[in-house]
């Protein structure tokens, strides 16, 4: 389990270091700490440059993901297995296509194919949603006498009715740093493991609204552990780059959080053994916990597939690890390398800029020529009167060793093209020549 635990952090550490990539995040050194303060009065000096060639990989990836599976119209096409009529099919793709619209659930799957590139795989999350909500009226009607309308006469009521706005299927997006899989089996086989876990937050407004719906219990008893307690958790794993985490659970006026951490535990598990009911079968049953201390959710999952209501997707075809290699990290060495042939470069190019000089301080005022501008006026000492200037300063030969590296950048670019299989059709930079691919 240690040896596990040290695996899980290794690898939520690349994730960290995937967003910074993607992010084109580049540490401040203390060089560039002076640099900034130069560049702030005026003196302008070269700084590092960050190349984000890995993060345009990605997007390029990206865009052509989405153009191939989300750009079908439907994009869920059906075709029937038993000689269903078409009409049948056409039936089944429009109540699809009504819940993928209506349910707003086309950017869940816009996100969850970036993800496996960024993250090296995405999580997409699904269940069955009803949203309901109250509509208050004023209307008029006759006044009551004993059950019994009387003529002529009319009173203002208020009448409250709920109304359904949307019933469907409902998807979202899991960051692979919130789901936790069984790590007996490999990822892309994580329904056959015995748990996983996804970690969430959310307004208090959710956990009151599916405590009405009978999802939840105990939120009194969580309303009063929570009092005083503050989120001030961060770090590594679930916890990172989470909204709110600096915001306390309490208002000054308010009895209840502002927001909750929910960890929804899925797990297959014999009821009998663990006195939850009879039966001696196994089951999938869901527990959520609140806080890492109230139990507000303990139920049979109860879905007619009797899988994990989650699907994931790798970027690397692997069957058997249980982490796999996102875009990002495949990329870093080649990135690096790019980043290295272009500063190293500029860095040569502002030492040629640099003007150096051997001079004859005894003959030449140094002062001089350390004097920064155009313009610049070098005066002489008495001993150098009369002689050819020539002999007291001589400027070095400064040679640009560097002038192919910006060739050998895009042997690095092509490189990896090659390895993502990302080329210049997908990119669209096709010459104008020649015929061109379907895409």
């Amino acid at each position: 389990q240690i040896a596990r635990d040290e695996q899980r952090k290794k690898r939520e550490k690349a994730w960290e270091q995937n967003y910074d990539i993607f992010s084109a995040y580049m540490p401040e050194t203390d060089v560039d700490t002076v640099r900034k303060g130069k560049r702030s009065q005026g003196d302008t000096d070269y700084t590092t440059i960050a190349i984000p060639y890995s993060y345009a990989m990605l997007l390029t990836a990206h865009t052509y993901y989405t153009s191939v599976f989300l750009a079908r119209d439907p994009i869920f096409q059906m075709k029937g297995r038993h000689g269903e009529a078409q009409d049948a099919e056409m039936a089944v793709e429009s109540i699809l296509d009504y819940q993928l619209m209506a349910g707003e659930n086309l950017i869940p799957l816009f996100i969850w194919l970036m993800d496996i590139g960024k993250y090296s795989h995405g999580v997409l999350g699904h269940y069955w949603y009803k949203e309901e909500f109250p509509v208050t009226r004023t209307v008029e009607q006759p006044k009551t006498f004993l059950g019994i309308p009387v003529p002529g006469t009319l009173e203002k009521v208020t009448e409250t009715t709920l109304q359904t706005a949307y019933e469907g299927s409902k998807l979202y997006n899991i960051r692979p740093h919130d789901f936790l899989t069984d790590p007996n089996v490999p990822l892309v086989r994580f329904q056959e493991g015995e748990f996983c876990i996804v970690f969430d937050k959310v307004v208090w407004g959710k956990i009151v609204e599916r405590a009405a719906q009978g999802q939840y219990f105990n939120v009194k008893v969580l309303m009063k552990e929570g009092e005083g307690f503050r989120d001030t958790t961060g770090g590594t794993g679930h916890e990172t780059n989470l909204p709110g985490e600096d915001i306390s659970f309490y208002g000054n006026e308010s009895s209840h959080p502002a927001s909750v951490s929910l960890e929804e535990f899925h797990w297959s598990i014999i009821p009998s053994e663990l006195g939850l009911g009879k039966s001696s079968r196994m089951e999938k049953w869901v527990f959520t916990i609140a806080n890492n201390k109230v139990v507000i959710g303990c139920q049979p999952l109860g879905l007619a597939h009797n899988s994990y209501p989650f699907d994931v997707i790798p970027f690397e075809v692997e069957g058997y690890n249980v982490f796999n290699r996102g875009m990002l990290e495949v990329l870093d060495p080649l990135n690096k390398t790019l980043e290295w042939l272009f500063n190293s470069h500029f860095y040569n190019v502002r030492a040629a800029l640099n003007n150096m000089f051997v001079v004859d301080p005894s003959r030449v005022n140094t002062r001089d020529m350390e004097q920064p501008g155009p313009g610049k006026l070098i005066r002489l000492k008495p001993a150098a009167y009369g002689q050819d200037v020539r002999t007291l300063i001589n400027q070095f030969n400064v040679q640009d060793v560097t002038r192919s590296n910006l060739n050998d950048s895009s042997m690095v670019e092509q490189l990896a093209q090659r390895v993502t299989g990302v080329n210049d059709n997908v990119m669209g930079s096709v010459n104008s020549g020649g015929r061109k691919t379907a895409t």
